[in-house]
This record gives C-alpha cells, sequence and structure tokens, in this order.
C-alpha cells in the first residue's frame, strides 16, 4: 500500500480508494459502450444471417431448387442488380414455359429452338437443371435483342433482369457463383 501511495503522490490511503474507483468508473463507461455496441452488431449480424437462411431455405420448397444454388444465384443476381425475388420469378415463368414445351405449344418450341434446346434437352431435370440448361444456352446468344426477347419468352418480365447476370456468358455466372462459396455466402441444405 506505501507504493500505491507514493505512486498516487497522495498521503492517505482514502484518497488512493477514490482516485482508484474513479480511474474504475472511466474505464467502465469507455469500455462498456463499445462492448455493448459489438454485441448488438453482432446480434445483428445473426439475425439477419439467420433471415437470409430462412428466405432461401423457403424458395428452395417453392422452387425445387437446393439451398446451394440459390444462395449462389441470389449473389450472383445482386453482382448484376436484380434480386432473388425477380430470379424466383422468373424460375416459376421458366417451369411454366417447360410445361408448354412439354404440351407442344408452338411460341414456346419455337423459343427453345432458337436457342438450340429441345424437349428431350430439359424434360425429366430438376428446374434447377433446366434452369442451368436453358440460361447456359441463353447466354451464348449474341444478338443482344434476340436474347432479350428469348428472355422474355422464357423467363417472363423477369427475363430481362436475369441479362446482366448472364452478361459474361455461362463462365461468368460460373465465376460469380463459385465466388458466393469464397465469401462463405452460401448455405447448404442443413
Amino acid at each position: 500500500s506505501s507504493i500505491i501511495v507514493a505512486i498516487a503522490g497522495v498521503g492517505d490511503l482514502k484518497s488512493v480508494g477514490k482516485k482508484m474507483t474513479d480511474i474504475g468508473k472511466n474505464l467502465s463507461m469507455k469500455v462498456t459502450a463499445p462492448i455493448v455496441a459489438m454485441g448488438a452488431a453482432l446480434t445483428g449480424l445473426a439475425t439477419k444471417t439467420a433471415e437470409a437462411g430462412d428466405q432461401i431455405q423457403k424458395m428452395a420448397l417453392r422452387t425445387g431448387f437446393s439451398t446451394e444454388a440459390l444462395s449462389e444465384l441470389k449473389h450472383a443476381a445482386e453482382l448484376s442488380g436484380t434480386s432473388l425475388d425477380s430470379l424466383e420469378t422468373a424460375v416459376k415463368r421458366m417451369q411454366r414455359s417447360v410445361l408448354d414445351l412439354e404440351r407442344g405449344l408452338s411460341t414456346q418450341t419455337e423459343a427453345f429452338e432458337m436457342l438450340g434446346l429441345t424437349i428431350e434437352d430439359v424434360q425429366g431435370l430438376s428446374p434447377e437443371e433446366q434452369f442451368n440448361k436453358i440460361t447456359s444456352a441463353l447466354a451464348d446468344v449474341e444478338d443482344e435483342t434476340r436474347k432479350a426477347a428469348l428472355a422474355q419468352q422464357i423467363f417472363g418480365r423477369s427475363g430481362t433482369d436475369l441479362l446482366p447476370m448472364l452478361s459474361e456468358g455461362a463462365e461468368g455466372l460460373a465465376e460469380m457463383r463459385a465466388e458466393a462459396h469464397e465469401l462463405g455466402i452460401v448455405f447448404d441444405q442443413e
């Protein structure tokens, strides 16, 4: 205690105790606020992550895609200036287009033929596999007007929302999907 008194430069122990209490309060105020802020930020991050996972899982159930593929495509869509909602709308319209193709409707038959695809190319595939096959063929269309028209024919109004995502071709889309894994933002089925 004589060392503390000497360091504090004060003659009595009460003064040293008061100074140490004041230092403790000051330190506590300076440390507590950042800790509370960090805790709130982590809670917010966990909540947003849980909400994103829930959104992906529910969309997987509605579309027949895996959560992993939807996570990858969400990233690619956002990088390209579109949203997961537009992607889901496009997928739902694609599924109707494939059904129309199976029924032999001429508009869908012609659209798929312009992409170099037939009913045999997409029939029996999962919705995810159909999407991959169709978007790969669409990405390879060089004429921008034709590409936009075919996107709308097969994917509905949201089809043109997909075009920026396909602008770098099938390889560009594959790179964006791989980047989602590198960033650790892909949800698996669990």
